[in-house]
C-alpha cells in the first residue's frame, strides 16, 4: 500500500459523524418555552447546540415562537437572525 492510500485511509477514519436527535418541532417548542426565561438571547445556532436539533429545524421553531410573540426578533440577518424575550 503506497503513502497517499495509507494517508486516504487514515483521514476517512478520522471523520465524526454527527448524528441530530429526531425531535419533533412541537416538542422542541414546548421545551423552549419552559427554557425561555433562561436566556439572554436566541441565534438558530444556539438552539441547534442545547437541543443536538438540525439547523434547519431551530431557524422553523424560532419563527414559530415569533410569529406567536413569545420571542421578539431583533437583528434579521438571514444566516443568523437573533431573538430576545420580551419581559
Amino acid at each position: 500500500m503506497s503513502k497517499k492510500a495509507k494517508k486516504a485511509v487514515k483521514a476517512k477514519a478520522e471523520v465524526k459523524k454527527i448524528v441530530r436527535d429526531s425531535i419533533s418541532e412541537s416538542e422542541l417548542i414546548e421545551k423552549l418555552k419552559k427554557d425561555l426565561k433562561s436566556f439572554q438571547y436566541l441565534t438558530p445556532l444556539i438552539v441547534t447546540n442545547k437541543y443536538n436539533v438540525s439547523l434547519g429545524v431551530s431557524k422553523k421553531v424560532l419563527r414559530k415562537l415569533a410569529e406567536t410573540n413569545q420571542i421578539k426578533l431583533v437583528a434579521n440577518n438571514p444566516r443568523s437572525p437573533i431573538y430576545i424575550v420580551p419581559k
